[in-house]
């Protein structure tokens, strides 16, 4: 059984492209922010970065791809990402592992309400790889300035400091993720 690793991606990596392609293809534009400051944030802002999953074999192949914001007290998972031809195969689980080891905070993410047979699977995929759904109500705020805000679940591997925290944790990610103020 082959190894995987979990690498950081530079913005001027060979396979920096690729992985934006599958980033691109895998979210709706309404769930991302364009690809232009996508890549100035990654540069300018070394909270924000992004990993990809190779094997071990020093294989150029990305098997997926995750975007996050490190936090002092959490890590926020805003992408991850599969290659299409390898999903349900384990790796969306291994990246998960893998990032578990790397970094010791709980972690925060969004996912769609479970409205179709595809958001009803990723939820129970974060279930299973120990994310649980906060109860309070969430909605991502728009990526771009012409978009709507979006009904989702914030999900954590710690709902007891998510729920002491959730006021702190949704206006920090509406500050700098989404680069707007709650005030």
């Amino acid at each position: 059984m082959m190894t995987n690793k979990l690498s950081p991606l530079s913005i001027n990596s060979e396979l920096y492209t690729i992985v934006n392609q599958l980033w691109i293809e895998a979210f709706p534009e309404n769930e991302r922010r364009n690809t232009i400051l996508q890549k100035k944030m990654l540069a300018e802002d070394a909270r924000f970065c992004a990993y990809i999953l190779q094997h071990t074999d020093s294989s150029q192949e990305v098997l997926g791809a995750v975007y996050l914001w490190q936090f002092p007290e959490f890590v926020f998972i805003e992408h991850l990402v599969t290659a299409p031809q390898l999903r349900s195969r384990g790796f969306g689980a291994r990246m998960i592992t893998l990032l578990k080891e790397r970094y010791h905070t709980p972690f925060v993410l969004e996912a769609e309400r479970p409205t179709t047979a595809l958001s009803k699977r990723r939820i129970e995929f974060y279930q299973r790889n120990g994310f649980q759904i906060c109860s309070k109500e969430y909605l991502q705020p728009p990526y771009h300035k012409e978009g709507e805000s979006i009904p989702m679940y914030l999900l954590t591997t710690d709902v007891n400091y998510t729920s002491d925290k959730y006021e702190e944790i949704v206006a920090l990610l509406y500050k700098e993720v989404y680069q707007i103020s709650t005030e």
